[in-house]
């Protein structure tokens, strides 16, 4: 999910500075020339734009998202991974092998 978020945002926060001045430069053009083509292209763009930005408001609200999980899971994975590292140093885990993990699945059957 992350790499997917980094991702869209390399593509798209350029293309939200650039397109704004862009679509300024288009709608001058069509009103100094009166092109009619430049100025429904210059519309369509402020269309994209207003798009753009509603998806980058939602996108905040993603990223808060993603940090209070991430934020989550490692309060709560850390110190069970630190203390599964305890128990195991000390000793106190007792190793399984493959015919133990055998076993039980055939004892469930």
């Amino acid at each position: 999910m992350m790499a997917f978020t980094l991702a869209s945002h390399i593509i798209l926060v350029p293309l939200g500075v650039a397109l704004p001045l862009i679509t300024l430069i288009m709608h001058g053009y069509g009103l100094r020339r009166d092109d009619a083509t430049a100025l429904l292209l210059a519309r369509r763009w402020s269309a994209v734009m207003a798009v753009q930005f509603a998806r980058g408001a939602g996108a905040h609200t993603t990223l808060r998202w993603l940090a209070f999980v991430t934020l989550v899971a490692v309060v709560l994975v850390v110190p069970a991974v630190a203390l599964l590292y305890w128990l195991d140093t000390h000793g106190e885990l007792e190793g399984l092998s493959d015919a133990d993990l055998r076993d039980d699945a055939v004892d469930e059957v």
